[in-house]
């Protein structure tokens, strides 16, 4: 057991068949030994996925003892030898039992030895859950996780809701004709954990987001997720990420309301509430949020555009365009990225500029001012050692019996990059801080042999790390994920993505947008969900002949443009564009 304890599960399972052949030992040693075998070799079997034979063999030995295990206890519990240490011992190892069932894709087994378990009055514990449900899915037995899900006590699918996104249980339900089911305890999860006394309000909005998610994309219930996501955005305890999360969420639903309605007067309704919604987000941050930088600006536009004053439509796209601009000329670089995206969509609401929409997209990936980069190295690693140093200084007082807990925060604090609004929407304020990152293939010092399509990386004779014509420039540690399959993108050597126009924030893998056009020809099966309903527009990137970006030049094609220049002319077109706009004579 000790080596178990340190992962030693070979050694242990060896030592515990050495306990399990001697015959001096009782039924309620034996029963514990077992348990813990089958329990090292699960975590034998389950700790190395890319291995499936080996795996497979470890998982089959541990249903085996497992089973064993089982079987001791029943024999027990048949002479009345029982007791609270008994029943939990025999509490975890059905858990044990159901994991390695689930894993093995033996779905009865798991709802049998669970039905045991539950007997022994003892709770299902999280993680265990969310692992059977996982393994169950993948193995096709899906009817089996909502029939899991009912034998359950409440509290326990309510854990299980609270700590996971749950799409595993939401396609499982779907699949299964039972979404009003999951739906309805969504409701009573998120009244249950409203009654707790430490709650804070982010379970239950955790809940309301996923259940507002559900209903719209799953059963088309656009009535109930916007009346979730209003309950959420309005209750004083929902923290400030959620209620920005809820407004776009909200947004989205309300510009679906709008696109798809042909009554104005609906049209108009979903137009005020949208505006309402914008604000909305000062009120929880008034010191950080910034309506020029929201993508919600968007939307509004694209309401504008068919309902709205065109004064109002211009000057909001405006806003939204001379913010993106200038933080692509600013003096710090960690907010290019969320500026180019918010960027592709603002070009894409006016007629002539899909190709700067998808250069710019194409763009979220790059260094764009080389210079503004070195210096956001030279300031974190100053702050680094100002850190480290602080930290020796602190040692050193503490060793000679004093302390000076001022050492060095008034220089972190001033060190500290300031976050966009679009880092808060993400729910963390520190998230993806790019301060830290580098270019591509200079890091790690790796000589490689030059390929063709590569070129040096600092440009000069003689340099031996290399990287993929395309990857230059790359910013290593920018990166988004398709909102179907997970997919990550952190460069563009590996396929296109799409973003959507109506959506915020929603980018498609290729693969995932040709199916999703598909289903929309009646060519494939429907999903279980609509993640980005139909009709809805994207901008696609990278750009055609796109090549990457040096020392802030970009390369499409065979043209070489610098950046600035190239957002300069992008600046030039779009005064042209709107004062073509306000005197083209068939507006009057």
């Amino acid at each position: 057991m000790a080596m178990k304890a340190v992962g030693l599960y070979e050694p242990a399972v060896k030592e515990l068949n050495k306990g399990l052949e001697d015959d001096s030992i009782d039924k309620f040693e034996q029963l514990v030994l077992l348990i813990s075998k089958g329990d090292a070799l699960l975590w034998l079997g389950s700790s190395d996925p890319d291995d499936k034979e080996k795996s497979k063999r470890y998982l089959e030995e541990s249903l085996s003892i497992l089973t064993q295990a089982n079987e001791a206890y029943r024999q027990i519990t048949q002479i009345g030898q029982i007791d609270d240490d008994l029943r939990t011992f025999a509490s975890t190892n059905f858990a044990n039992t159901a994991h390695a069932a689930a894993l093995l894709g033996k779905a009865d087994l798991v709802l049998s030895v669970t039905r045991e378990r539950l007997e022994t009055k003892a709770r299902f514990p999280q993680y265990a859950l969310s692992v059977v449900i996982d393994a169950l899915q993948q193995h096709g037995h899906l009817s089996s996780i909502v029939e899991l899900l009912k034998l359950l006590p409440k509290i326990d699918v309510i854990w299980y809701l609270v700590t996971n996104e749950a799409g595993t249980a939401q396609e499982a339900a779907m699949r299964s004709g039972e979404g009003q089911y999951l739906l309805d305890l969504y409701d009573t999860a998120r009244k249950t954990v409203g009654t707790w006394s430490s709650e804070t309000g982010d379970l239950r909005a955790r809940l309301e987001s996923s259940a507002a998610t559900f209903a719209r994309q799953a059963l088309g219930s656009l009535d109930v997720a916007k009346t979730l996501l209003r309950e959420m955005i309005d209750n004083p305890k929902t923290p400030s990420w959620r209620v920005l999360e809820g407004c776009n969420q909200l947004a989205e639903i309300l510009l679906e309301d709008f696109r798809l309605s042909k009554d104005p007067l609906v049209k108009k309704s979903a137009l005020e509430e949208t505006l309402k919604l914008l604000d909305k987000p000062a009120e929880v941050l008034p010191h950080v949020y910034n309506a020029a930088e929201s993508q919600m600006i968007i939307t509004i536009a694209l309401m504008l555009r068919r309902l709205g004053p065109a004064l109002d439509f211009s000057s909001r796209l405006h806003a939204t365009f001379a913010n993106c601009t200038g933080e692509l000329r600013d003096e710090t670089g960690v907010n290019d990225s969320n500026a180019f995206r918010r960027l592709a969509r603002v070009l894409i609401c006016v007629p002539g500029f899909a190709e700067e929409a998808s250069i710019a997209l194409t763009l979220q990936l790059y260094i764009i001012d080389e210079d503004v980069r070195r210096k956001e190295q030279e300031i974190a690693q100053a702050s680094q050692e100002k850190e480290t140093q602080a930290s020796t200084d602190s040692e050193s007082h503490t060793v000679n019996g004093t302390s000076d807990q001022d050492v060095g925060v008034g220089e972190l604090s001033s060190a500290g990059t300031v976050q966009s609004i679009d880092a808060v929407v993400e729910g963390d304020v520190n998230h993806g801080d790019s301060t830290q990152n580098s270019i591509n293939g200079t890091t790690d010092g790796v000589k490689t042999t030059n390929q063709a399509g590569d070129t040096p990386v600092d440009g000069t004779p003689g340099s031996t790390t290399t990287v993929n014509e395309i990857d230059e420039g790359i910013l290593e540690n920018s990166w988004f994920y398709c909102n179907f399959c997970g997919k990550d993108f952190n460069d563009w050597s590996h396929g296109a993505a799409y973003l959507c126009v109506y959506c915020i924030d929603m980018d498609i893998c290729e693969e995932c947008y040709l199916k999703k056009l598909a289903r929309e020809r009646g060519e494939l099966e429907p999903d279980w969900r609509v993640v980005c309903p139909k009709g809805h527009r994207h901008v696609k990137a990278p750009i055609e002949g796109w090549r990457g970006i040096r020392a802030g030049t970009m390369r499409i094609g065979k043209d070489e443009i610098l950046f600035k220049t190239w957002l300069a002319q992008l600046e030039i077109k779009w005064a042209k564009y709107w004062e073509d706009f306000w005197t083209d004579a068939e507006t009057v």
